[in-house]
């Protein structure tokens, strides 16, 4: 398992998010983005290749596909298969750590081997550990509603924004 650790100062950007609605079976194709993709899956199973590592995403599972790594399928997945997807990047210097590495990093009693200074110089890793956002590169998300309901919001205002960006008129209740 490997983690996306940055300063919480680096905001993560928004680029794009949807769904798929698998209508037949696909396999991913092979690419390589200078944009952090997550994959939500809500329905049926993912198989997908990072670099040379293969996962088997399902339902309430997700993978965050690390910008400038190759990612690909491996095996078809079936008709019934749909995710969420979001692209991102990230404001500011972030670093791709194994486990091992992560636990090192953040313990007490170790001296650090990584230095890691931002753009001002400062060392990031002398900051206090709240200062920074770990997330793991996959994982298992709860089955209840609340997920779903922040991906289906952040698609709504991706939408919003879209139209917004693109010269449509919104019409609304103004109080």
């Amino acid at each position: 398992m490997r983690y996306l650790v940055s300063n919480n100062l680096n905001p993560l950007i928004y680029i794009s998010s949807g769904k798929f609605l698998g209508k037949s079976s696909f396999i991913q194709t092979k690419r390589r983005l200078d944009s952090f993709v997550i994959y939500f899956c809500i329905e049926g199973v993912v198989y997908i290749t990072r670099d040379q590592f293969k996962y088997t995403l399902k339902e309430n599972q997700y993978i965050i596909l690390f910008a400038e790594h190759e990612h690909k399928g491996y095996k078809e997945s079936g008709i019934k298969t749909s995710f969420y997807w979001c692209h991102f990047t990230i404001e500011g210097d972030y670093r791709i750590f194994d486990k091992s590495k992560l636990q090192n990093l953040f313990s007490e009693d170790a001296s650090s081997p990584f230095h890691w200074s931002d753009s001002a110089g400062t060392d990031i890793l002398s900051l206090p550990v709240s200062r920074y956002y770990i997330l793991p590169e996959y994982g298992e998300v709860s089955s209840d509603a609340r997920t779903l309901l922040l991906i289906r919001q952040l698609l709504d205002f991706s939408r919003r924004t879209y139209y917004s960006d693109h010269g449509c008129i919104t019409i609304g209740i103004q109080s």
